[in-house]
């Protein structure tokens, strides 16, 4: 059995002698072939991409920068905005690629990123984009897009022009007044504009809440003054469950009932009992106290 081997470990090499025989591959001249599955550099359509910057915000590493890149559509991306990724910090997760709304983002085949400085393996559009428009294309679509924005102004104005004419156009005194009013309620809070806007329009559930709002939370401020104000601590404590009592309401009015039920159950239920048995405790205190200032 040894003299077997022996004799065929022998012949072996006499017989591959003639032929070659490939031992190890030869990187980078002969790649191996990776799975479909395989995450690589991102692959980039320029045609649909429209520049939301959904891949920037979801990464988790911060990778993703919207830059400049003039081969992509104007009439679905205005800014001309496409992601440019750091491959110094990706980890290649695909968050980016779950995220796109237009899936114009997926993971390619390609590993090969090597460079002299940092820099080097920083991919932007240009680099990235396997599919994008000639610059032909683009002044195309640019022309397309400003005719369209031309068309859209037209209307605009014609609209603003027969309701002119049908006399829904409001006094020039009246609207300056009307400005001046939005100016200081803008002045006033950032959050005003928007309100302004919502109640002009006649929001009638917008306004029923905004009414809510402002009856409760002045509630939460008369309450919380009287909590500080009274002398009685028997009444201090009432108006603080009040008060307890108003926040929980708000959380349930935002649409947070978990946090209000929380709040009623931990602030009023657990609170409140431990400050009134607290005075239960030391009635006989309060209660020569009280009789003393009589």
């Amino acid at each position: 059995m040894l003299k077997r081997k022996m004799i065929k470990n022998f012949t072996w090499p006499l017989k591959t002698a003639s032929r070659e025989i490939e031992v190890t591959r030869l990187y980078p001249e002969f790649m191996m072939e990776l799975p479909d599955a395989e995450r690589g550099i991102h692959e980039l359509d320029a045609t649909i991409c429209i520049g939301c910057g959904s891949c920037a915000r979801v990464c988790p590493n911060s990778c993703i920068e919207m830059v400049h890149f003039k081969f992509g559509n104007p009439l679905k991306n205005k800014k001309m905005q496409f992601p440019q990724i750091d491959y110094g910090r990706c980890m290649f997760c695909g968050l980016c690629v779950d995220e796109c709304p237009v899936e114009c983002l997926k993971m390619g085949k390609k590993v090969i990123m090597a460079g002299w400085e940092r820099k080097d393996i920083v991919k932007g559009p240009d680099f990235l984009a396997t599919k994008r428009f000639s610059a032909k294309e683009v002044a195309d679509l640019e022309a397309e897009a400003k005719r369209i924005a031309a068309e859209k102004a037209a209307a605009k104005k014609a609209a603003a022009k027969d309701a002119a004419a049908a006399g829904d156009k409001k006094p020039a005194k009246e609207g300056a007044n009307a400005e001046k009013k939005k100016a200081v309620i803008i002045f006033l809070s950032p959050w005003s504009k928007t309100i302004l806007d919502r109640l002009l329009d006649y929001d009638i559930r917008f306004a029923i809440e905004l009414l809510a709002f402002l009856a409760i939370a002045t509630i939460i401020v008369l309450l919380s003054a009287l909590t500080v104000l009274v002398k009685n601590i028997v009444h201090s404590a009432l108006y603080l469950l009040g008060t307890f009592a108003g926040v929980a309401a708000l959380y349930i009015f935002m649409n947070a009932p978990f946090v209000g039920v929380a709040q009623i159950l931990v602030y009023i239920g657990a609170v409140g009992v431990l400050i009134l048995f607290a005075v239960m405790l030391t009635r006989r205190t309060i209660m020569e106290e009280s009789h003393g200032e009589i």
